[in-house]
């Protein structure tokens, strides 16, 4: 018989950051289902990712991320997975089109509409 799945959540304080690591334990084998931690904004607006996350991410001294406001959030990624995401949301988009010729197109069919009318 299979072990039931369990959720773990611990939680830790240490050099300045608060840890909270939650584990999923599934027919004995254990995932990292999140990691969190609460960081300070420094003096001059400066933030430092606790070494945990920064391994759990792949994160590394010179790596550029990029930053953005998002649902009262503040989110940051890497350049490759900014792209990934906005080629996965695009790739519906047949080859022989362009978004610009689309754009221009639907813009000058909304003007003949406007003086048509």
């Amino acid at each position: 018989m299979a072990k039931k799945p369990f959720r773990y959540t611990t939680e830790k304080e240490g050099k300045g950051a608060h840890e909270k690591v939650s584990m999923i334990r599934e027919a004995g084998a254990t995932y990292m289902a999140a990691r969190e931690a609460e960081v300070h904004v420094g003096p001059q607006g400066r933030l430092v990712i606790p070494a945990k996350l920064r391994e759990l991410l792949g994160l590394s001294p010179g790596d550029s991320l990029r930053a953005r406001a998002e649902d009262g959030r503040l989110v940051f990624e890497k350049r490759d997975h900014v792209l990934a995401r906005l080629k996965d949301r695009f790739k519906a988009v047949p080859k022989d089109v362009t978004l610009v010729d689309a754009l221009i197109e639907e813009r000058r069919a909304e003007a003949r509409r406007e003086r048509s009318s």
